[in-house]
């Protein structure tokens, strides 16, 4: 075999985080070896040091770049709504694009959900950057609805915290499959009315 060949045709960097991916849905963080994840992915067990000093800056590649393909979906169903937007349809997009994340990148979705991985206590300033990326969003938005007499003008950091809340634990009840598939997109739906409900004006 010629020692030329690519691997993986030029995106090795990718090939070992989705290996590591992998391998952490069934074994923990502190049990993976950099020559599992190079056997995973199909290289030689120096190529991983071609990308990553150690495993624990494959650990952070691979979290931040989960982080940004989820703040990235997040911002696209935002910015494919019309100027004219309500912030609460804003908000329910948001919350819906998160959810409907989680479904569709299952792997990435638990692995940025793993304490070992995303522990607010210890992530690193370059992980922080990019979470606060979608925290930010959903705090301006709340922001927003409180400006326009939507919410309550309650604790805005709260209400986000709340939102938050109600949409990663009903990501996390629909991948364990306590909602019927058929019942999803309704369930999804009803949630996020009753959630938003919570912080509805009452001001005439």
């Amino acid at each position: 075999m010629s020692r030329s060949r690519p691997y993986h045709h030029g995106q090795l960097k990718d090939s070992l985080i989705q290996a590591l991916l992998t391998l952490a849905q069934d074994t923990p963080l502190a049990q993976i070896s950099l020559r599992e994840v190079a056997k995973k992915a199909g290289v030689s067990h120096a190529a991983p040091y071609h990308h990553f000093e150690s495993k624990e800056a494959m650990i952070e590649a691979a979290t931040i770049a989960c982080l940004e393909n989820l703040t990235l979906h997040l911002e696209r169903a935002i910015g494919s709504l019309p100027e004219q937007a309500s912030p609460l349809d804003r908000i329910k997009t948001l919350g819906k694009a998160y959810i409907q994340y989680a479904l569709a990148h299952s792997t990435e979705y638990q692995f940025i959900n793993r304490t070992d991985v995303c522990n607010f206590q210890s992530m690193s300033n370059s992980i922080r950057l990019v979470g606060d990326r979608a925290i930010h969003l959903l705090s301006q938005l709340v922001q927003e609805a409180q400006h326009t007499g939507t919410f309550r003008k309650d604790d805005p950091a709260i209400q986000a915290l709340t939102l938050w809340s109600t949409v990663q634990g009903l990501a996390n009840l629909l991948l364990q499959g306590f909602v019927p598939p058929e019942q999803t997109e309704h369930t999804i739906d009803q949630v996020m009315e009753v959630g938003l409900g919570r912080f509805a004006s009452t001001d005439p």
